[in-house]
């Protein structure tokens, strides 16, 4: 089922687009297509197994998705030449590793995606040398994990869809009238089913909750840009 999700997000996006914006945005491309190649890395999370945002298994420890290269494309559609509708499909994979009170030791591979459809913001649209901007997205981070190496770890193993919302910036320069070279960060966050120890304080006293954790992934990627 999540494999449409891209798809069907686009087509929402495209179909929803005003056609009086459209008509308005002059020069700009009818629809900017973005595939990249990044890098992402992102924190650990105080669980009980070595699934990402599974906290009913046996093992516990210091969880991470190790970083690593991850890849994916992003379609604009402009409205008028500083907002533009955005859809994203960002995926990586790579080991998943634990840290107890024994020595770091890989667990098997997990996988983080994100699908998100957003807004951009360009600062300087008549640029012709740099033209920076702000993108900020809402939308499912979708998290999984295979080939676990311990045998009691393989129960419950599964995707998991979570909300998640997206910040970034970054920079196009133009190489032609429809091609750009395109350079940004990216960051992410999704609300894990994951809590731990906090502290809410009140004028005199403060007491000890449980909060949820907060799972955050930063991207640095770049990739050209074609307008059509």
């Amino acid at each position: 089922m999540c494999k449409y999700i891209p798809g069907v997000l686009l087509l929402v996006l495209v179909v929803s687009t005003p056609t009086e914006a459209l008509a308005q945005r002059g020069s700009r491309n009818s629809v900017e297509l973005t595939p990249f190649v990044g890098f992402r890395f992102g924190n650990s999370l105080d669980v009980n197994a070595p699934m990402l945002l599974n906290p009913t298994a046996a093992v516990s420890g210091n969880v991470k998705l190790k970083d690593s290269i991850s890849y994916g494309f992003v379609v604009d559609v402009p409205l008028n030449e500083h907002i533009a509708i955005e859809a994203l499909y960002t995926y990586r994979k790579n080991d998943i590793s634990v840290r107890s009170s024994a020595p770091e030791h890989v667990v098997g591979e997990g996988s983080a995606k994100y699908i998100h459809g957003g807004l951009l913001f360009t600062l300087n649209p008549h640029s012709r040398s740099a033209m920076w901007f702000l993108v900020a997205t809402l939308g499912v981070g979708i998290f999984g994990t295979e080939q676990l190496v311990a045998a009691p770890l393989t129960e419950g193993v599964d995707s998991q869809s979570k909300f998640s919302f997206g910040f970034g910036a970054g920079v196009k320069v133009p190489l032609s009238d429809s091609i750009r070279l395109r350079g940004e960060f990216r960051g992410f966050s999704t609300r894990t089913d994951l809590t731990t120890l906090g502290w809410i304080c009140g004028y005199y006293t403060c007491s000890q909750v449980r909060v949820n954790q907060y799972f955050w992934e930063g991207e640095l990627r770049v990739g050209l840009e074609f307008g059509f």
